[in-house]
């Protein structure tokens, strides 16, 4: 479920993976459009660990555990849903 704060804290992480990347040689123009999976791909692959193959990573398990499918998405589609939380009912 995502909800106001889960929505923020998502796209922190997402700036912040973006953020890191522009430190090499990418640009701000180049991640704009890229999933979340694309951007931690790319981290993997950056940081030149020695066995990278691009596959789904610890990281990307638990990326998608915090935000859900939203991880999978490039910007630009549709906004996620965001669902308020329902009132408990007392009797």
């Amino acid at each position: 479920m995502m909800n106001k704060d889960r929505l923020a804290t998502y796209q922190e992480v997402r700036k912040t993976l973006i953020e890191r990347l522009t430190r090499l040689s990418f640009t701000e123009t180049m991640l704009e459009k890229l999933s979340v999976f694309h951007l931690v791909s790319l981290l993997h692959l950056m940081a030149g660990h020695l066995n990278y193959l691009p596959t789904y990573t610890i990281a990307v398990r638990t990326l998608e555990e915090m935000f859900g499918e939203i991880i999978w998405e490039k910007p630009g589609g549709e906004e996620p849903k965001i669902e308020e939380p329902k009132p408990a009912v007392v009797h």
